[in-house]
């Protein structure tokens, strides 16, 4: 059986126009996504995510629970987040 644990974490996305969008995770030092819309830019974070928290001997599993809620801005939001 799996063990799901969840957390929040914030993203900080970024809109650059016509140049699409940008997202970092205040919590993972380093990760970085883009995107051309914000359907993008939550499937690259779940890949980033996996990566950052897998290593050689236990690969993470990661998905991305429900809508971000936004918080004190437009560009800031609060994504729930199950690792198994």
């Amino acid at each position: 059986m799996t063990d799901r644990k969840s957390r929040k974490l914030t993203v900080v996305i970024h809109d650059e126009g016509d140049d699409g969008l940008w997202a970092e995770v205040r919590e993972m030092p380093g990760l970085f996504v883009t995107g051309d819309d914000l359907a993008e830019v939550q499937e690259a974070l779940t890949e980033a995510i996996t990566l950052y928290l897998s290593d050689d001997d236990k690969p993470a599993h990661v998905t991305l629970l429900g809508d971000p809620e936004p918080m004190d801005s437009v560009t800031v939001t609060s994504q729930q987040v199950a690792v198994c």
